[in-house]
This record gives C-alpha cells, structure tokens and sequence, in this order.
C-alpha cells in the first residue's frame, strides 16, 4: 500500500535520485509506522492495514509537502 502511494513519483525520478527516494519512503515508512502504533494503542488492538490506509488518507499529502519542502534544497542540486 505505502509503495502505491509513492508510483508516479518514483517514475518521474531518474537514478541520480536514489537516494532521495530511499529517504523519503523510509521516513514515509517510519510515519505509518508511528501513526499505526499510536492509533492501535488508542483502540486497545492492532489496526494494521486499516490504519494504514488512514494514514495515506488523512497525512501522506501534507507528509510529501513538508519532506519536499525540507528537502527542496537537496532536490534541486541535483538537477
């Protein structure tokens, strides 16, 4: 699910961008990872996919805007 996410943007990146995808899926990644901790605490047992899915609903927009906006700087030097 969390790769789906990710598809056009990893299509529109070329080799020399390697390492800003790994980056950016591992710290998307490490985000549904906390929010799915956080929430299944919250409901006393493991929500798994479904809070996944709320994640990619309710965060990865803004989680893409502020990782490209942290990371505009390094993105663009190596145009």
């Amino acid at each position: 699910i969390v790769f789906i996410l990710c598809e056009k943007w990893r299509t529109d990146m070329d080799a020399k961008n390697k390492d800003e995808m790994k980056s950016y899926m591992d710290s998307q990644i490490d985000e549904i990872n906390k929010h799915k901790w956080i929430e299944s605490e919250k409901a006393c047992h493991d929500l798994g996919e479904t809070a996944v899915i709320d994640w990619i609903v309710h965060h990865a927009a803004d989680f893409r805007r502020e990782w490209e906006e942290k990371h505009k700087t390094e993105l663009s030097g190596n145009e």
